[in-house]
Parts: C-alpha cells; structure tokens; sequence
C-alpha cells in the first residue's frame, strides 16, 4: 500500500488548543480574572471613551459604551456596600448574586444609588447592549427598533450612534462623580445614648 501523502506545510493544527507560555494555566487565568477587576483610573477612563470613539463598527460601540456604564455601576455599588476585598467574587464574580448588568442595577436602585428615572435609563441601555451583543442578524443603530428606542425630547439633528454614546458617557460620568463620593463618606459612627452600637450610613442623594 503506498504511503498516505504527507499534509503540506505551514497549515495550523487540526487540533488547535492555546499554549500558555510558562506553563503555569492557573496562574494565567487568574491574571485574566484579575485584569477584569481592575480598578480604573481618570486616565484609563478617558482612554476607554476614545476606544469607543474610534470603534467603526456599531456592535462593537454599543458594547463598549455600555460596559464602560456597567463597570461604574459596579464601582458605585462596591464602594457603598464593600469593606472586605475578599467578598468581591462572592458578590460579582462568576453565577454570583450581582454579576449581571441587570441585577447591579436592581441593586444600585434599592441602594438608592439611583433614581427610578436612572433606573429606567440604564435598563433601555442594557436592553440596546443585549440587542447588539446578542443578535443573529445584522443590526445597526439605523435598524428599526434600535431607533426606536431614542424617541425624546432632544432638538439637535445627531446621528442614532453619538446620541447613544453621549447618553452612556453623562450616565457613566455621573456615576463616577457619584463613586467619588460614596466611599469617602460611606459610614459615620456616631455614640448614640440607648445604643452606641448604632452606625449612621451616609450616601450621596441618589442620581437623577
């Protein structure tokens, strides 16, 4: 039998799988996890919204901007609630109880984080973002419904696209003016005559 012809070069292997350098997989992923977590700072803020000013595609935009708001949202809430670092996973990582775009906004508004109108603002844009990173069909900030989330009171002549973005970046902006705020002044304990076990929680007002 003549022997089976040997499959040409520089072709990738049938099998792919990714090689970590080092050799250390955990570790690798930890980092990853970590990177994820990563606190931003005003500078890393900035870049972000020039990443997102610059991405040609309007699925990649929308995803961007809207996880820029979700990341502060998270901060808001971590900030207000979150003494000990280690309840971090517990709380947002994988399958926990607020690591949901969805459910950190349930919880900011019962917080009183922010207001029933912030409220209803961030669940249109979770629903834009889910829309985008999730369907099977080309979509657009032209595509019908997406348009049709934007119907308001605005008298400017923009474009689908810069009126979604601009709204993420004054919500995200307020919300980072709010997480400013709310770890510097999160609890105040106070002696109190009957029971000087009483702690007194300070918050800023919740956002409009």
């Amino acid at each position: 039998m003549p022997d089976e012809p040997s499959e040409p070069s520089g072709l990738p292997p049938k099998k792919p799988r990714f090689r970590i350098r080092g050799g250390d997989r955990n570790k690798t992923l930890d980092a990853l996890s970590a990177l994820s977590r990563a606190s931003p700072t005003p500078g890393h803020r900035s870049d972000f919204i020039q990443e997102i000013n610059q991405e040609k595609n309007d699925r990649g935009a929308a995803i961007l901007a809207v996880t820029n708001v979700e990341n502060i949202l998270e901060t808001c809430i971590v900030r207000s609630i979150i003494d000990d670092g280690r309840f971090y996973d517990k709380l947002f990582g994988f399958n926990a109880p607020i690591s949901t775009f969805d459910n950190k906004i349930r919880i900011a508004y019962a917080l009183e984080i922010i207001s029933t109108q912030m409220y209803e603002n961030l669940n249109v844009i979770r629903a834009l973002r889910n829309a985008f990173a999730h369907s099977k069909i080309p979509i657009t900030f032209e595509t019908k419904e997406v348009e049709e989330a934007f119907i308001n009171d605005w008298n400017i002549s923009v474009t689908t696209r810069m009126k979604f973005i601009t709204i993420c970046n004054i919500i995200a902006a307020n919300l980072a003016h709010y997480a400013s705020f709310a770890a510097g002044c999160r609890i105040i304990s106070r002696e109190h005559k009957t029971n000087p076990q009483l702690q007194v929680v300070v918050r800023p007002k919740p956002l409009p």
